[in-house]
């Protein structure tokens, strides 16, 4: 099982504003929902109960930085 991280935890709304204002990058709500479907979004709770997802604030920082990399040209981004 995986460890869960202990510090702040976001729903699918604020996940959303905190990669916008931490990250830079822009993913609405509704994208997030559709990469937990898809894969390739970032690692989630589920409080199947409550039927609600949870994002730790880590594991969106995790993520981030796995999407985000260093370019010093644009012939970079073809690679």
């Amino acid at each position: 099982m995986t460890n869960i991280p202990r510090g702040r935890k976001h729903r699918t709304d604020a996940a959303s504003q905190y990669l916008k204002s931490e990250w830079g990058i822009e993913r609405k709500p509704a994208v997030l929902a559709n990469l937990r479907y898809t894969g390739g979004g970032p690692c989630y709770l589920r409080d199947t109960p409550a039927r609600k997802v949870i994002y730790p604030e880590q594991w969106l920082d995790d993520w981030a930085q796995k999407i985000l990399r260093p370019a010093t040209s644009t012939s970079e981004e073809a690679a």
